[in-house]
């Protein structure tokens, strides 16, 4: 058998392509292989991607650190309040390093605290 007979007997027992078949661009050849490897890929991507991101998400470290800080407060609270001393130190600034306006000079100024 000649090689252009092994290729006409091929072409005949193939199957017949969809007359207007596009490929997504997984596989030129045959439009089975170009839906798999679709399928495939978008699988992977997206549902493995998802799936992997999230749980990467969900189990990363504390890298802002906002458990620690907020751990510390509390103790810091406790200690104070075991010391006696109120929870916030009134003079945590002194008084010395900053001036405050007069009345004169906020006249209508609406203070919201």
């Amino acid at each position: 058998m000649t090689p252009a007979t092994k290729l006409q007997d091929a072409v005949s027992t193939a199957a017949p392509a969809k007359k207007n078949w596009v490929s997504f661009g997984f596989s030129y050849t045959t439009e089975e292989d170009d839906l798999n490897n679709r399928n495939g890929i978008m699988f992977f991507m997206v549902t493995i991607g998802m799936v992997g991101t999230s749980f990467f998400l969900a189990y990363f470290p504390d890298y802002r650190l906002r458990n620690w800080y907020q751990r510390e407060a509390y103790v810091e609270l406790a200690r104070r309040e075991a010391m006696g001393l109120p929870q916030v130190d009134p003079n945590l600034i002194p008084p010395e390093n900053f001036s405050l306006p007069s009345e004169e000079e906020l006249e209508d100024f609406e203070i919201i605290i």
